[in-house]
């Protein structure tokens, strides 16, 4: 039997030029709280959940749970606009957003555990692998830390790197976990000299039960393979080099602001045209 799947209510019709005008009107605002976050080492509260006031946070989240399923482009520009105005903000924002691209790739049932309930769900990640995991009945057993989680402070599910080996200690594969923030702790890593507001701290996960849907094959992934139960964005490169724009292009927005317009950069992200399936015909 086939399972019926939940369907969010929408936004009203959105276009890519009114996402980059909300994003922009959030100037003010950013700004004024630039100086607090830095010196929390975190984005300020009113940062964040004026980014989800405005939707911002669902750029890359699946039209069938309220999202926007924008484009790579438009979340560059997003990214560039809120840049403008205090840069460890917009990182949270940019990497929360590329997680939502990658639960979009997960099986359904995982999608709809995070966006189903809450289409405002955040989703920080660390792709590194940790080596600590027991396969059992119906999934692996976690655990690890992972340093560098950008929006980790924000996030109600993280996505963090696994490697799996069998009792011989040959290689099987690796995933990224889908975790709620629920089993997760995080260590307060994050003293550093620049981009303090992404409270980009230690993700700590102990013996942690990941069943097999939250369990994103890495290498199915990199090959463009179509997950079982899963939607991929439609793309002509493999999810990997997708990421590597939004995460690199992304950067050079955060620090260079209207200089990451570079038209050769656009040009690829017209190209790639990173959208996902729009399921609601499904």
């Amino acid at each position: 039997m086939t399972a019926q799947l939940k369907t969010v209510p929408r936004e009203a019709l959105v276009t890519d030029r009114e996402l980059i005008d909300r994003a922009r009107a959030l100037g003010p605002l950013l700004a004024k709280n630039a100086l607090a976050s830095e010196q929390d080492r975190r984005a300020h509260r009113d940062n964040i959940d004026a980014i989800r006031d405005a939707g911002l946070f669902r750029l890359m989240v699946p039209k069938r749970f309220g999202g926007h399923q924008a484009s790579i482009r438009t979340h560059l520009e997003v990214t560039a606009a809120l840049a403008e105005s205090c840069a460890g903000t917009a990182w949270v924002a940019a990497l929360t957003n590329v997680c939502a691209w990658f639960v979009g790739l997960y099986p359904r049932q995982a999608q709809e555990e995070v966006f189903g309930a809450n289409p405002d769900a955040r989703v920080a990640g660390v792709f590194t692998p940790s080596n600590n995991s027991q396969r059992v009945d119906g999934g692996l057993i976690v655990s690890g830390k992972w340093f560098w989680s950008s929006g980790s402070l924000h996030a109600d599910w993280v996505t963090v790197g696994v490697m799996e080996h069998d009792r011989n200690g040959a290689y099987v594969g690796q995933y990224l976990a889908l975790l709620p923030r629920s089993e997760i702790t995080i260590e307060d890593t994050w003293f550093t000299v620049g981009m303090r507001a992404s409270g980009s701290n230690c993700v700590v996960a102990k013996d942690v039960f990941v069943p097999n849907h939250r369990l994103l094959d890495i290498q199915a992934a990199l090959n463009g393979v179509r997950i079982e139960g899963g939607e991929i964005y439609t793309t002509a490169s493999p999810c990997w080099n997708c990421f590597k724009l939004i995460a690199n292009a992304g950067l050079v927005a955060v620090y260079f602001g209207e200089f990451y317009r570079e038209p050769r950069i656009h040009d690829y992200a017209d190209r790639v045209g990173i959208r996902l399936h729009d399921l609601s015909a499904r």
